[in-house]
């Protein structure tokens, strides 16, 4: 198989990856998210006090109980926000699915031709191992 032929099947993953449910499902959250003042004021504080906090860990300073403190507060107001849960929960979905299909492909990349234990992985030889 030619490189261009591997190629065109990442094409074709990728979109159908970005017509699954589960992207769907971010880009959705993240709109509503994003549209909300409330939450967008929650994730530009979270973001601005990460930054600053890098910038003083990268300077080799330990962050103080105060500080750690205010991120763990900043924290909670996110898992509260039922717009930025909602956008959390939809991106760990699709997280997911990236990583079942990255392990997938590694498995498959793995077992190359001989693929002896294919029942375990896809059960049906839907993995493209040629074993069934």
């Amino acid at each position: 198989m030619s490189a261009s032929v591997v190629y065109n099947k990442a094409k074709e993953l990728a979109a159908e990856i970005s017509k699954s449910k589960e992207l769907i499902d971010v880009r959705e959250a993240e709109a509503k998210m994003f549209q909300n003042l409330e939450s967008r004021s929650i994730i530009d504080a979270f973001q601005e006090k990460q930054r600053a906090f890098q910038m003083i860990q990268s300077q080799g300073h330990v962050l103080t109980e105060g500080q750690k403190k205010e991120i763990e507060e900043l924290e909670k107001q996110m898992t509260e926000n039922p717009l930025i849960f909602n956008f959390f929960n939809a991106r760990q979905s699709f997280e997911q699915v990236l990583a079942e299909i990255n392990r997938i492909i590694g498995e498959s990349i793995a077992l190359g031709a001989e693929c002896n234990s294919c029942e375990s992985v896809c059960g049906e030889g839907s993995c493209g191992c040629g074993c069934h």
